[in-house]
C-alpha cells in the first residue's frame, strides 16, 4: 500500500501502470482540473451498479476515473484508454468510446479490450474467458462472470470492483487477485490462477481473496459468496488471513509467516505443524494446544467459516488479536505497521481492513487492491 500511494504522490495523483487504484484522492480530468470523487450511492439493481462501475467512467474501487493516465483499457472504469489530445500523459481514461472488441479494427494495443492489436485488428480470443469490455452472450463467457448491457446497449463483460480476477488483462502482479500476471505471445498480461495450495484444514484451495469462485472449497478463505451483480467471489472473513491466502506481510497471517510460494507469490504459511488462532480447520485436532484448548468451530463473525477459536474472554482497545471475537468491542483490524489490534471504530475509505464489516464509508467494501485489503467505494 505504501508503494502505491508513493507512486500516486510522486506523479501528482496520476496512477502508475500496474497500480490500478486512484479512487481515494482527487482525480484530474482531461483538462488538468481536479474533480472530487464521490463514492457511489447504494441502492438500485445490483446489475446496474456493475454496469456503472464498468462502463460509464464512475470511479469505483480498483479502477481509474476519467482523465487519469492509463496503460490499457481495463485499467479504466470506463473501459476506454484513449490518446490524449493534450499530449501528456500520452493516454487517459475517457468517458465516451469503449474499447474495441476482439476481431475489430484497431491502431494501438490500448484500443482493444484484450490489449492486443495485431496487424490492425484486435486479436481474436481463442479459448479461455473474455476480459472486461469484450462482447459476450452469457456470464460464463467472462473472466468476471458478469455479462451485462453497456451504454451502447451491447452486452459486454463487466469490470468487477477491486483486484483483477483470473484471466483479466493486467500489467503486473499487483493488478491481480492472485498476485500473478503472465504474458502471452502477444505480450499481453493476463491474471493467472494461483497454484493449488493445501490449507491447514487439509484441503486444497485455488482461489484467493476477491477472485471469482463457484463453491466455498475453491477459496482459501473458505467463503465464496455473491457480491454486487450476484457474482460469486472469495471474500475476506475478518481478522488474520488463513494459510494459503495472499499476503503482503507476516502481520497479515494467522501463522505470522508470509512467504513466496514456488511461483513467487506471497502466501500465508503453516509453519508450526498445527493451526494457531484464526486458521482454517475441519477438526479440533488441527488446532494447536499446549495451553487452554483451541477448538475448531464455525465463527459467526467470520461469515460462518470454521476456524481455530481462542479460549473464552475478551481484550480491551488496542490489545493484539487474531479474530474479532477476542475483542470486548469493535473489530480486529490493522493498526500501525499493519499489526492487528482491537479497535472499536469502523474504518473510513483508504484504511486497511479485514472484512466488509470493518468499513463504514458510503457504499464501501473491503477490497484487495495492489496486495492490500482496503476499505474502498464499490458499486
Amino acid at each position: 500500500m505504501k508503494a502505491l500511494f508513493a507512486c500516486l504522490v510522486a506523479l501528482g495523483l496520476i496512477a502508475c501502470r500496474g497500480a490500478s487504484l486512484d479512487v481515494l484522492d482527487p482525480l484530474a480530468d482531461a483538462s488538468g482540473a481536479e474533480t472530487s470523487v464521490v463514492a457511489p450511492e447504494t441502492g438500485g439493481p445490483d446489475a446496474l451498479r456493475d454496469v456503472a462501475a464498468g462502463f460509464d467512467g464512475a470511479p469505483a474501487g480498483g479502477c481509474l476515473g476519467v482523465g487519469s493516465a492509463c496503460g490499457y483499457a481495463g485499467e479504466c472504469c470506463s473501459l476506454a484508454c484513449v490518446a490524449n489530445d493534450a499530449g501528456s500523459p500520452s493516454r487517459v481514461c475517457a468517458g465516451s468510446a469503449l474499447c474495441a472488441s476482439s476481431g475489430t479494427a484497431c491502431v494501438h494495443n490500448e484500443d482493444c479490450c484484450d490489449d492486443a492489436c495485431v496487424n490492425g485488428t484486435c486479436a481474436v480470443l481463442l479459448g479461455g474467458c473474455f476480459p472486461a469490455g469484450e462482447t459476450c452472450k452469457a456470464n460464463g463467457d467472462c473472466c468476471g462472470q458478469s455479462c451485462v448491457p453497456g451504454t451502447d446497449k451491447v452486452t459486454r463483460c463487466a469490470l468487477l470492483p477491486g483486484c483483477r480476477t483470473s484471466g483479466e488483462v493486467c500489467a503486473s502482479g499487483s493488478d491481480c487477485c492472485g498476485g500473478q500476471c503472465t504474458f502471452d505471445g502477444n505480450a499481453t498480461g493476463h491474471c493467472a490462477t494461483p497454484a493449488s495450495c493445501t490449507s491447514n484444514d487439509g484441503k486444497p484451495c485455488t482461489r484467493t481473496l476477491d477472485d471469482v469462485c463457484s463453491v466455498d472449497g475453491d477459496c482459501c478463505s473458505r467463503r465464496c459468496l455473491p457480491g454486487s451483480g450476484g457474482v460469486r467471489r472469495c471474500v475476506p472473513i475478518g481478522g488474520c488471513r488463513p494459510s494459503c491466502e495472499v499476503c503482503a506481510s507476516n502481520a497479515d497471517c494467522c501463522s505470522g509467516t508470509c512467504l513466496p510460494d514456488a511461483n513467487g507469490m506471497s502466501r500465508c504459511q503453516v509453519v508450526v505443524g498445527c493451526g494457531l488462532v484464526g486458521e482454517a480447520c475441519s477438526a479440533s485436532s488441527q488446532c494447536c494446544t499446549g495451553g487452554p484448548p483451541v477448538p475448531c468451530m464455525g465463527d459467526p463473525a467470520s461469515l460462518g467459516a470454521s476456524r481455530c477459536i481462542p479460549p473464552p474472554g475478551c481484550s480491551p482497545e488496542s490489545a493484539s488479536c487474531a479474530l474479532a471475537r477476542q475483542c470486548c468491542k469493535g473489530g480486529c483490524t490493522p493498526g500501525a505497521g499493519g499489526v492487528l489490534g482491537c479497535h472499536a471504530a469502523c474504518l473510513a475509505n483508504g484504511k486497511g481492513c479485514t472484512t466488509k464489516a470493518d468499513c463504514c464509508g458510503p457504499g464501501s467494501d473491503c477490497l484487495l487492491l495492489s496486495g492490500d485489503l482496503l476499505c474502498a467505494p464499490a458499486p
